[in-house]
């Protein structure tokens, strides 16, 4: 699951083109076939933005940014709606 969650998230930072909504709604449509909800990016977003906010307390990652990303894609394919997509 790491490894999966590494690859989503640096294929998905790498792309130039994409902000941050674009990149949430990339990720959820990857891992679980459906488009973003205006709920899926809310909660994104605050999980990306804690992270890096305690991450940022403890003396920071060198890359807080990718490590955010990946804890994110990491969430959500061990979410249930992933494990038990129909």
């Amino acid at each position: 699951i790491r490894d999966a969650a590494r690859t989503l998230a640096e294929v998905t930072i790498k792309d130039s083109t994409l902000n941050d909504d674009g990149r949430i709604s990339r990720i959820i449509l990857t891992a679980l076939s459906r488009p973003a909800e205006d709920r899926d990016r809310q909660q994104a977003r605050q999980f990306i933005s804690g992270f890096q906010s305690e991450v940022a307390k403890l003396g920071g990652e060198s890359d807080s940014l990718l490590e955010s990303w990946m804890r994110y894609c990491q969430a959500i394919l061990v979410s249930s709606e992933f494990l038990y997509r129909r």
